[in-house]
């Protein structure tokens, strides 16, 4: 499957490049010598409750008044973050420029009971893909800089889904593959170190915010577009 995100990646690579070259200052005095930076960063958090996991705290597999169901979902908490960074210094304070990274959240199970008998149990995994415009800002000290910095662009998100569901007499596998893309926001501060005239170290804080209104894909040999309700329903 082709990665929209991957693609819009490496065009910004190119237009990026190319609008440059030309306006790079050769006036030392006007902007400093290290006009462009490259970097990677990886890093470990947590992850805000949001809508979604009120829906999937909703989630019933049954609709009939006359069934009632005990839902138990664990995990999906934290998270791992990895982004690569290309930015170009515009004055002596303001860098703009692009980050492609990654969120990987920790898996997660939703188990249900019904009082029918029927059990269900579904294990899922959530990763996304991001791509965004960034503005950032410098406070220059002594020793040391801050940077406080916004970003802006799309998403794609990976939904896969193993489990089963079984009763006395029945079971079935469940196993999905879902899509969705989206908007992507972002806002950080960072502590940053020169260690070198070219090499910085910096530590910081982000925080990312992933919208994605439906996925489509596969889910049990069904493709279609799916997306959860306030109510828990799976449409």
């Amino acid at each position: 499957m082709s990665n929209p995100i991957q693609k819009h990646f490496f065009q910004f690579i190119c237009i990026f490049i190319l609008f440059s070259f030309p306006l790079v200052s050769k006036d030392e005095n006007e902007i400093e010598k290290n006009d462009f930076e490259v970097g990677i960063r990886l890093g470990f958090g947590f992850k805000a409750k949001g809508q979604f996991d009120e829906d999937l705290r909703n989630f019933r597999t049954f609709d009939a008044p006359n069934i009632y169901t005990n839902l138990n979902v664990s995990g999906f908490k934290n998270l791992k973050n990895g982004e690569i960074v290309f930015r170009r210094r515009w004055s002596p304070n303001v860098k703009f420029g692009f980050a492609y990274g990654f969120n990987d959240y920790e898996k997660f199970r939703m188990t249900e009971i019904a009082s029918d008998g029927y059990i269900t149990r579904l294990n899922f995994g959530i990763s996304t893909n991001y791509f965004v415009a960034t503005y950032h800002t410098e406070w220059n000290f002594r020793k040391f800089f801050l940077e406080g910095g916004l970003g802006f662009g799309i998403n794609q998100t990976n939904w896969n889904t193993t489990g089963f569901a079984a009763s006395g007499n029945e079971y079935q596998n469940q196993k999905g593959y879902l899509s969705g893309t989206g908007f992507q926001y972002k806002i950080e501060g960072s502590f940053n170190k020169k260690i070198t005239d070219t090499l910085i170290f910096q530590m910081g804080i982000s925080i990312n915010y992933s919208s994605v209104p439906s996925f489509s894909g596969s889910l049990n040999g069904n493709s279609g577009s799916y997306f959860i309700t306030r109510d828990g329903k799976v449409n």
